[in-house]
């Protein structure tokens, strides 16, 4: 903010303005080209287990595909989860996974491994964070509950268990928007990291088929989506190369609110400039590529490591 103020503002600018200004640009940023924001997370299978949650900062309207890290074979396929079922109904085969489907978003990246309490902190202590409450819904002994957890109220990073024994978890969430970075833990499990900002996270949620007989890891590239800019001490989510000109796309906002449209136009021509200089959107060399939520193409309608199923079997 105060850099806008001193560039192209007589200081009216409110901090929730140039959060919003700020976002705008950084979604533009990112429009233009990802190559910067290409990322990679990983996940050990685990036996019997069908559900997988991915990193939160997954951008799922760009290509994604997982690769079997440690043998590097079978192909993973993308499918349905209805094609899933076609397959096995009852979701009791077992075997390497060679198909994966994603099915919505969950507000935790994992379940309890047995009955457990859950416990709170945050990363460091805030004067803001302290008292606040968390709300957990589940499961507790067969049936739907709840449980409403508070921060320590003298030191938020102090760690606050709950009482009750949840065997799963439905939402996880804050009353508030933190000011500090929440844990939320299941015994050795970790349900949530909820950034300072916000008062809620969500994960995409991943299923395979058939569920893993293996402790493989699993590999995922992936294009980050930028984060949110939700308080005023926020650092852009940008590499630092884009830094001048996403600078002058800001002044170009600052100036246009001021109605100096002849600087408003300069900075918004340097930042074009700019723009036009990172190289267009490539995607991952490979085959089978994953498009969350769009139709198979035809090359991912072959069979190889698919038993030679047709996807059109149901048989």
């Amino acid at each position: 903010m105060s850099f806008l103020q001193r560039e192209c503002d007589d200081g009216s600018l409110i901090a929730s303005q140039v959060i919003q200004y700020t976002y705008n640009r950084i979604r533009e940023v990112y429009n233009k080209s990802h190559e910067f924001a290409k990322d990679e997370g990983s996940f050990a299978l685990v036996s019997g287990t069908r559900d997988y949650y991915l990193r939160s900062d997954v951008n799922l309207l760009l290509p994604i595909k997982f690769i079997n890290a440690t043998n590097g074979a079978p192909k993973i396929h993308m499918r349905s989860r209805e094609w899933v079922l076609q397959h096995d109904p009852d979701e009791t085969q077992t075997g390497q996974p060679r198909a994966a489907y994603f099915w919505g978003l969950s507000e935790v990246q994992g379940q309890p491994a047995a009955a457990s309490v859950v416990s709170i902190k945050t990363n460091v202590d805030h004067v803001d964070d302290r008292s606040k409450k968390v709300l957990f819904r589940g499961k507790v002994g067969g049936y739907e509950d709840y449980e409403e957890l508070t921060l320590n109220p003298t030191n938020s990073s102090t760690l606050v268990p709950g009482s009750k024994l949840f065997t799963e978890i439905y939402n996880c969430r804050c009353e508030t928007a933190l000011s500090s970075f929440l844990t939320a833990t299941a015994g050795a499990v970790t349900l949530a990291v909820i950034p300072r900002g916000k008062a809620r996270c969500q994960y995409p949620k991943v299923g395979f088929w058939p569920k893993a007989a293996c402790t493989d890891t699993i590999r995922y590239p992936f294009y980050r989506a930028p984060f949110d800019m939700e308080l005023a001490e926020d650092i852009p989510d940008l590499p630092e190369f884009t830094i001048p000109y996403f600078l002058e796309a800001l002044k170009a906002d600052g100036y246009r609110k001021n109605y100096d449209l002849a600087q408003a136009s300069i900075s918004e021509e340097k930042y074009n400039r700019g723009l036009d200089q990172l190289e267009l959107i490539e995607t991952w060399v490979g085959d089978d590529i994953i498009y969350p939520g769009r139709a198979a193409t035809d090359h991912m309608s072959e069979t190889d490591n698919l038993d030679d199923v047709s996807e059109l079997s149901t048989e």
